[in-house]
């Protein structure tokens, strides 16, 4: 029967420390890495997963134990375990030995690599993250990573996938999408940020810089809080955001953009318009009109009574200054799909 020791698996601190002084000693075991679970295993070439020995990769050493944690001793004739470190190195089955297929990890200070796990507070983790590409102004799934676990680094806030991998670029993690930098450097952002696509051009973002009412800002698909780092759903200092990136009038000087079930009125620049009795022109050309406020009585070009029927919502929430009612565009709206195409 095949056994299986988890790749991570050490010995105590303690013991690791003796073995440090003569991890030079060691011949490198040769085996082949597999992640079985969620956890990566060196096997032999008859099945069976080394326990305590070092088993290489890419002329990297790795500890092998039998108590669940991964650690990084170097090159094969360094040895010494990697402690409160950042390492930039291959996965364990990778073999293609390019350094562009190089992911960077954390080491802390025991030596041990960061990585997701069940055992993290739920605050701190998610199970059903997905990763987002970029590209032509668009956001778009590429491919589910499955658990990740937070970890604050020298003051910033770093998220791992359970092979240890930290996150860069976007993330959408509890229907809420998060932005880490480029693959180099995978901190969370959070507020204004300028953002490039794969084609050079730059858009804008916006990450909220704390943890929101839960009572008032949810995400848009299932209804959970947007905490800090999350992409900025709705009203922003009187902008429109969908997911963090800012939503603009493209084909017309104004449009409606439906988010949340309100309808915005915005313009080239994504601020958001709120007026009552009010009609967006482009060249003398009729785009949008806004009926007088809810309930107010008028007399319309004929002179008959009429009664308002517009309304936005006026409290401080994500969707302050969104219409319920009373718009009217003869314009196309905004397509978000234009700008964020959803996991399914």
């Amino acid at each position: 029967m095949r056994k299986q020791t988890k790749i991570a698996a050490v010995v105590s601190a303690a013991a690791l420390l003796a073995l440090g002084a003569s991890m030079t000693s060691f011949a490198a075991s040769k085996g082949t890495w597999m992640m079985v679970d969620g956890e990566w295993y060196c096997y032999d070439k008859n099945g069976d997963a080394y326990t305590n020995v070092f088993c290489s990769s890419n002329g990297k050493e790795y500890f092998v134990g039998d108590d669940g944690d991964v650690y990084y001793c170097g090159d094969e004739d360094d040895g010494h375990a990697k402690k409160n470190k950042w390492v930039k190195t291959w996965l364990p089955d990778d073999t293609n030995e390019e350094d562009d297929d190089k992911e960077w990890f954390w080491f802390d200070k025991e030596g041990k690599l960061f990585r997701a796990n069940v055992d993290i507070a739920s605050d701190e983790s998610a199970s059903n993250a997905v990763k987002y590409k970029f590209e032509e102004g668009l956001l778009f799934s590429d491919k589910e990573v499955g658990r990740i676990a937070k970890k604050k680094v020298n003051s910033k806030d770093y998220w791992f996938r359970a092979d240890g991998v930290m996150l860069s670029k976007f993330y959408k993690i509890n229907d809420a999408m998060y932005y880490f930098g480029g693959s180099d450097d995978g901190s969370m952002k959070t507020g204004s940020q300028s953002i490039k696509d794969n084609t050079g051009d730059t858009y804008k973002f916006y990450f909220y810089t704390k943890d929101q009412d839960k009572t008032k800002y949810t995400t848009p698909e299932e209804g959970n809080q947007l905490k800090k780092g999350a992409g900025v759903v709705g009203n922003q200092s009187n902008k429109l955001y969908y997911y963090g990136l800012l939503l603009t009038a493209d084909d017309y000087k104004y449009q409606v953009a439906k988010v949340g079930g309100y309808e915005f009125i915005i313009n080239s620049n994504g601020s958001i318009q709120h007026s009552y009795s009010a009609t967006y022109k482009e060249d003398g050309d009729t785009l949008i009109t806004v009926d007088e406020k809810l309930g107010t009585k008028y007399k319309d070009a004929n002179g008959n009574e009429q009664v308002g029927t517009a309304e936005y919502e006026e409290k401080d929430t994500q969707f302050k200054y969104g219409f319920k009612t009373g718009v009217n565009s003869v314009v196309k709206d905004v397509d978000l799909t234009d700008f964020y195409k959803i996991h399914k």
